[in-house]
């Protein structure tokens, strides 16, 4: 069987001084047009919220480029989805009575596919406001056995649609460059180098342990939360009325979309 496997490498920039500036408006008209499109989706509790990108496109792409000078159309394009996706979340998580309000964007991450970007081993070439900037990755001297080695230089690996951060408290940008690749295995934990970030996973107390013996996150948590989900679908299941049974086909696997926003 063929599996798709991705990765997630963290990768220090080296952003040229001179064009720090741009990234950073970059991001502010980024987050922009992610918050005008919160404003016009989300529409509750007076009536439906947009969840759907292509219609949030139709409405407002047009103005935001040009309320951002135009900025990049494919930049436009990813923070209107980013805000679409969160707003699908949010409505699910109303429809389990849960508490949650309209998504609002004011830290540093910018969406990046190969449209706006260019991806090198050694480098990426980012669009901004003010044109392109390279930026040379800062590599380990031996990556061998690290995540650089093992996913960013393995040409069995390929670059996907990626995001930029900034930590402002060491003034560094970092890309988290997302790499896939197919695999012939029996099952993903059986698949060669099924490893991500040299941390190892359990599935009891922590989630993982970092190769600096750093502990991550709660297994016991997450395993409750997947038999909570398992318990309200086959309680759906069993009701058996229209209403019920709508509710269970449009949950479908929220869990999996929670446990991924969870572990990520």
């Amino acid at each position: 069987m063929v599996w798709d496997v991705t990765r997630t490498v963290r990768i220090r920039l080296d952003v040229p001084d001179d064009r720090k500036s741009d990234l950073h408006a970059t991001n502010d008209l980024f987050q922009y047009c992610a918050n005008r499109t919160a404003d016009w989706a989300w529409r509750y509790p007076d009536d439906d919220c947009v969840t759907s990108k292509s219609e949030a496109e139709d409405a407002i792409y047009d103005n935001l480029r040009q309320e951002t000078d135009y900025l990049h159309a494919n930049l436009v394009q990813k923070a209107i989805k980013r805000a679409t996706d969160d707003i699908d979340n949010c409505v699910d998580r109303l429809a389990d009575d849960e508490n949650t309000s309209q998504p609002e964007y004011d830290t540093f991450s910018i969406v990046y596919d190969k449209r706006a970007a260019t991806y090198y081993r050694n480098k990426v070439s980012l669009a901004t406001v003010n044109g392109r900037v390279e930026c040379q990755y800062d590599l380990p001297d031996t990556p061998e056995r690290t995540p650089h080695g093992e996913y960013l230089l393995n040409e069995d690996y390929s670059f996907s649609t990626s995001t930029v951060h900034y930590d402002s408290e060491t003034d560094e940008f970092y890309l988290h460059a997302t790499m896939e690749r197919e695999l012939d295995a029996d099952s993903p934990e059986k698949a060669e180098h099924s490893r991500v970030l040299g941390v190892d996973c359990n599935v009891n107390d922590h989630i993982a342990v970092t190769s600096t013996g750093r502990f991550i996150g709660n297994a016991d948590f997450l395993n409750h939360q997947r038999r909570e989900f398992e318990k309200r679908r086959a309680s759906l299941q069993e009701t058996g009325t229209r209403s019920a049974h709508l509710t269970y086909h449009r949950i479908g696997d929220r869990f999996g979309r929670w446990s991924k926003d969870y572990l990520h």
